[in-house]
């Protein structure tokens, strides 16, 4: 009798720890992880970008990661590395769409101040050659 009963404890307390002990996948983490490396795609970033690049293969380490911690036991599942290297995406994909997006206004600004000193020098020759038109008269 004290033999089946101490059984059916520890059955249930195993069964009662996993329940309130298992861990789930950061699945929040996961989804704003891809949706920073989309963005980071979507604004034609170069792929050779070196943060982008490092945000891709730490996303696929981490998905790698993942994957290994569900195939273990419930109770010895730990996703806080796979936690911490999709934080590093997003840090990494929202980096790179950063300097793209800083480095094409400043490209866009170069290339306005550029046609601005084209147009000036052109209307100053068409000035000068008026004057000097005006002059032989």
């Amino acid at each position: 009798m004290k033999r089946s009963l101490l059984v059916v404890l520890m059955v249930a307390s195993m069964a009662w720890l996993s329940a309130c002990n298992t861990q789930k996948a950061p699945e929040q983490e996961l989804s704003a992880a891809k949706a920073a490396m989309d963005a980071a795609a979507a604004a034609n970033i170069d792929p050779a970008n070196a943060d982008f690049k490092k945000a891709k293969e730490t996303l696929s380490a981490a998905a790698a990661e993942l994957n290994a911690q569900d195939k273990k036991w419930s109770l010895t599942r730990d996703y806080k590395k796979a936690q911490s290297m999709l934080a590093e995406v997003k840090t990494l994909a929202d980096k790179a769409l950063g300097d793209h997006k800083a480095a094409m206004e400043a490209k866009a600004k170069a290339e306005a101040e550029a046609k601005a000193k084209a147009e000036a020098e052109a209307k100053a020759k068409a000035e000068a050659a008026k004057k000097k038109g005006g002059k032989k008269k």
